[in-house]
């Protein structure tokens, strides 16, 4: 694409506030990898530095570039990954890829593939011996990787029904959640509406409300700390 693909725009979102959007969706927290623990060696460095960072014993991952992906074939995901196994990918057309889960416990043999130099979530999908999730063609859509300039202009005409798609009602998994999975990094800030300063009235002890003003003179309430969570590459 040329460009860094999490700042594109689908409607009034970016791809990255859409994958966010989806793990708050989802109930999780919500995680953004930014740098690799060990570099240039493709989605698995992304992958070792969430299970190195993260205090949940199952991550979900997700990818930034997949803006129709829905709440429903993640949950699915999470249903076919068995008590022993330690993950599940989607797979579609006979290859894997995001989204995909792996516990924490298979830190090790991510570490040892990027080791030996194996690089490539078909690799590793075989060393974890991963449960899959096979996509039938109703699913394409959902899955759409987003890496050239049409399909970025595909993804925006399939998403224009959508765009009015909020999720109000839903709250993110505390902090210190440790059952479960997490989602990936995926979200940078907040999608919430400014915080409104509060003001006292001159002479009372009671307060009123005045409009937020963003500025770096005005008086403002410190914004609500970043919900942490599901690691997008």
């Amino acid at each position: 694409m040329g460009r860094d693909k999490a700042r594109l725009r689908i409607g009034t979102r970016s791809l990255l506030a859409h994958v966010r959007a989806l793990g708050l969706e989802l109930g999780l927290p919500v995680m953004v990898q930014r740098r690799d623990a060990v570099p240039r060696c493709g989605p698995l460095g992304g992958v070792l530095s969430a299970l190195q960072s993260t205090r949940a014993d199952t991550v979900l991952f997700l990818a930034c570039d997949m803006p129709l992906l829905t709440g429903s074939w993640p949950r699915k995901l999470l249903k076919v990954l068995p008590p022993n196994v330690s993950a599940a990918f989607t797979e579609l057309d006979g290859v894997v890829g995001f989204p995909f889960i792996v516990r924490a416990s298979g830190l090790p043999i991510v570490r040892q593939q990027i080791d030996a130099g194996q690089f490539s979530l078909q690799a590793l999908a075989r060393a974890l011996q991963a449960a899959r999730l096979i996509a039938g063609p109703d699913q394409k859509r959902a899955l759409l990787n987003v890496n050239t300039p049409e399909e970025l202009a595909l993804a925006r005409t399939a998403a224009e029904p959508n765009e009015d798609r909020t999720t109000a009602g839903t709250r993110p998994a505390t902090t210190s959640r440790t059952r479960g999975p997490s989602a990936a990094r995926v979200g940078k800030g907040s999608n919430r509406p400014p915080a409104r300063a509060r003001r006292r009235r001159p002479g009372t002890g009671r307060a009123r409300r005045v409009p937020y003003r963003n500025s770096s003179t005005a008086s403002q309430r410190p914004a609500a700390p970043p919900n942490p969570g599901y690691k997008g590459s």
